[in-house]
C-alpha cells in the first residue's frame, strides 16, 4: 500500500489531520450558506421597509 495511505489510514495522527481537514471544509462552506441567507434576507426585509436602515 502507498506509505500515504498508510499514514492516513492506519495511524491515529491521519484520523486527526482528516478530521481536520472535514471540520475546515464544513466550516467554510457553512459560512457561505450562512453569509448568502443572511444577504438575502436582509434584502427582503430592506424592500419590505421601503429604504436602507439608516445608520
Amino acid at each position: 500500500m502507498n506509505p500515504v495511505l498508510v499514514e492516513l489510514f492506519a495511524r491515529p495522527v491521519g484520523w486527526l489531520s482528516l478530521g481536520g481537514v472535514l471540520f475546515m471544509i464544513g466550516l467554510s462552506v457553512w459560512l457561505a450558506l450562512y453569509a448568502r441567507r443572511r444577504m438575502v434576507q436582509d434584502e427582503r426585509d430592506e424592500r419590505e421597509r421601503g429604504g436602507p436602515e439608516p445608520y
